[in-house]
């Protein structure tokens, strides 16, 4: 059996953890205590804990020292590349990367929150992190010294973390070795880091003011002066409790009598059935274009960015949980603008220069919030005598639906994607009942929108959002309009939903027996349900449940699962539940196969030795010598377009230059 070293440090420094990352915290940290066990693999016992009181000036503990030193030992923390950043810095021993593993990345494959606390809330574990511990340790952590009594009591919640982590290690599944594999390939790239013009980063913070006046005029606007700014909370609450009383008694907890309309809650909003006017959408989409105000990226560019030029840290393995997707931390670069500025080289001088925001906007043609969501790429660039070279895949989630369905009668689809025909110029022959040579671009846009917004068995709603991310506005008829046009034209679609929800049911009515929907196939295992890939990877829905409810016709049964990314409310002890829909396995088994293909790819790249320093989640970026940018290319199109399935129609054109502005 595998021996194994948890591990938990405390540490003290001035600087701020959550604003600058764990790298650049580390450089400057102390080790104020840890808490560690060393155990055959399935034997921890909460008694093994032991401790290092670092604050006191003992050396590391000499069986820690041969534990970390020992290639044979497998390190587990929570979120490893902390400790593994502080075993460096901080402790001075420099051990290899791939003999450190996370427990973190364990439970969010099993799809169990990411967060230590609410994970064991979630598994229902005895052990329990300390909370009241965590706050002194924070108020030691920032002041840098306390009381012998304190210390002690950090140390004892350092403990418990040990304790807690290692139990959650227990229950959770390992990790496949493939999936280590792709998790170091990971770490290997945050390490890396990101190339930055952390000047242009900077410069473009001095814009804030700018870009935050144009959302409160245009909501000034929107409201008739009742709200003059996103930051206004209680009156955009009570604005909003007035025009959609409905919207104000569905998001207010009962227990607290809280009305919430953070993020999350607009999301919902936006993606349900709820109808609201154009009024309120209008404004709630304002307030969510604050949140993600562009200047807030180049602040968090510039405090994650080493003084090398690398802004390391960005990427969380297995971060999305079901999907296995890769999430971001601080800078987020899943959602970077894609549309360039045509003379973005003459925007970026005048930011640099200190231009006013009239000189700039008047140069780019666009409003301050447009210009600098614009310019965010191009603050991704090459060190000098590199280049960056990247490459995407055009459409995959629109291929891997209709190829994961295995239908027949998506055959003709995927057969335009073999052809290289425009996919999206068909879609809106559908949907307007016209000739595909005759779709103008207007209509070819409305047909992109619905392939990447309808396959997901989305309404309306969904639609619009898409359309909205595009600078679209439409009406909730039209949208309507659209996606029945469009599920007419893609039967296969409602086919593959019914099918893979029957499958799931399926499963869990008959434990240990495989069903099929498709190319996916489904089974259940004690109380979690697993989807099983073509490329052979899992996801999991934890602590499924099958119930009946009332529908239209009778008596239907239901699918749940626990939700990772939501949280009890206060004073709730169930977690929160999500119906299992044929839409909704449908969009996680699409999107988990394609982060497997990404994942493959990078893989495959890092083992040849190219240099990944970003990806999204259907692009890879390298950064290269300015002699390797031709064998650079291939290299991105043989990793990214080979794979075990003939049939599977990928395509995908290799770009390069000194900056990442595509």
């Amino acid at each position: 059996m595998a021996l194994i070293c948890s591990l938990d440090y405390e540490t003290q420094s001035a600087l701020d953890l959550t604003k600058i990352g764990a790298y650049r915290y580390a450089q400057s940290a102390k080790i104020m205590c840890a808490a560690y066990a060393i155990y055959e693999e399935n034997t921890f016992e909460p008694a093994m804990v032991k401790v290092w009181r670092a604050w006191k000036g003992e050396p590391m503990p000499a069986d820690l020292l041969a534990a970390l030193s020992d290639e044979r030992v497998r390190k587990f923390a929570w979120n490893a590349q902390f400790e593994r950043l502080i075993t460096l810095h901080a402790a001075g021993l420099a051990v290899p990367q791939e003999q450190w593993f996370c427990t973190a990345a364990r439970a969010r494959a099993s799809a169990y929150p990411g967060k230590l606390d609410l994970c064991a809330k979630a598994l229902a574990i005895p052990q329990k992190k300390d909370l009241a511990g965590g706050k002194l340790m924070k108020k030691l952590s920032a002041e840098g010294t306390g009381t012998e009594e304190e210390y002690e009591r950090v140390l004892e919640y350092c403990m418990q973390d040990v304790v807690v982590e290692a139990t959650i290690g227990m229950v959770v599944r390992d990790l496949t070795a493939e999936e280590w594999k792709d998790y170091h390939v990971c770490e290997r790239m945050n390490d890396r880091g990101i190339p930055i013009d952390a000047d242009l980063a900077r410069a473009a913070q001095r814009y804030a003011e700018v870009e935050a006046a144009e959302i409160a005029k245009e909501l000034n606007a929107a409201t008739g002066g009742a709200i003059t700014s996103a930051k206004q909370f209680a009156r955009v609450k009570k604005w909003v409790a007035v025009k959609a009383p409905e919207i104000a008694l569905q998001f207010t907890d009962e227990e607290t009598g809280k009305f919430s309309l953070d993020r999350s809650a607009r999301t919902v909003i936006f993606e349900s059935d709820l109808q609201i006017s154009e009024e309120v959408r209008e404004v709630l989409e304002l307030i969510d274009d604050a949140g993600r105000a562009s200047t807030a990226k180049y602040a968090a560019i510039e405090n994650r960015t080493d003084v090398d030029g690398r802004l390391r840290g960005a990427y969380l393995f297995n971060g999305a949980g079901q999907t296995g997707r890769f999430s971001a931390m601080g800078f987020q670069p899943h959602n970077l603008v894609r549309d360039k500025l045509d003379n973005a080289g003459d925007v970026i001088e005048a930011v640099l220069d200190g231009a006013s925001a009239e000189e700039v906007t008047r140069l780019s043609g666009e409003n301050m919030l447009t210009t600098l969501a614009r310019m965010l790429r191009p603050t991704i660039v090459a060190e000098n005598g590199n280049v960056l070279v990247w490459n995407d895949w055009s459409a995959v989630e629109a291929r891997a639906l209709p190829w994961l369905s295995g239908s027949v009668a998506a055959e003709p689809l995927l057969d335009l994607f073999r052809k290289n025909e425009d996919v999206y110029k068909h879609a809106a022959s559908g949907i307007y009942g016209v000739r595909a040579d005759a779709v103008d671009k207007a209509q070819r846009q409305m047909g992109k929108i619905a392939v990447l917004a309808l396959g997901y068995q989305g309404g309306k709603n969904a639609f619009r959002k898409m359309a909205r991310a595009y600078g679209l506005k439409i009406s909730d008829d039209e949208a309507e309009e659209i996606k029945v046009a469009w599920r007419l034209a893609n039967p296969w679609a409602k086919t593959f939903w019914h099918d893979l929800e029957a499958a799931a049911i399926l499963a869990v009515r008959h434990p240990g027996d495989v069903a099929e929907a498709g190319r996916i196939k489904y089974l259940m295992h004690g109380d979690m349900l697993y989807a099983l890939l073509p490329c052979g990877r899992l996801i999991a829905y934890p602590e499924v449940e099958l119930v009946e409810i009332e529908g239209k016709y009778g008596p239907q049964p239901r699918l749940t699962a626990l939700k990772a990314s939501m949280h009890p409310k206060k004073g709730e002890t169930a977690w929160p539940r999500v119906a299992l829909y044929g839409g909704l396995l449908a969009e996680n088994c699409t999107q988990a196969f394609c982060a497997s293909l990404l994942r493959t790819a990078v893989r495959h790249l890092d083992d040849a030795g190219w240099p990944v320093v970003m990806h999204t989640h259907d692009e890879v970026l390298v950064e290269v010598g300015e002699d390797e940018i031709e064998e650079a290319k291939a290299a991105l199109q043989e990793a990214m377009l080979t794979n075990p399935w003939p049939d599977l129609p990928l395509a995908a054109e290799p770009e390069y230059g000194y900056s990442y502005d595509k």
